[in-house]
């Protein structure tokens, strides 16, 4: 009885769980399959080593296209809250 049990909650376990990571990833799919985002994970500003102030690097960012971006200033959060 209780190997029964136990392999009933561990199929309904295995169940869950692909159906809830099947629902993530749907989610997260692209809308075609050929799909690509522009992204750049490294940029700093004037608050940092960069020369642009953050609104300047974000808009010429967008203006190119680039819809994620990751502004990666050393040792500060100075310029953070104006870059949003």
């Amino acid at each position: 009885m209780k190997l029964k049990l136990y392999k009933l909650a561990s199929l309904l376990t295995a169940v869950l769980f692909l159906a809830v990571t099947a629902s993530a990833r749907a989610e997260l799919a692209p809308s075609a399959p050929d799909a690509v985002m522009d992204m750049d994970f490294h940029v700093h500003t004037y608050c940092s080593d960069g020369g642009e102030t953050p609104e300047t690097v974000v808009g010429k960012a967008a203006e190119a296209g680039v819809e994620f971006l990751a502004i990666t200033d050393h040792d500060t959060m100075t310029c953070v809250s104006r870059a949003k």
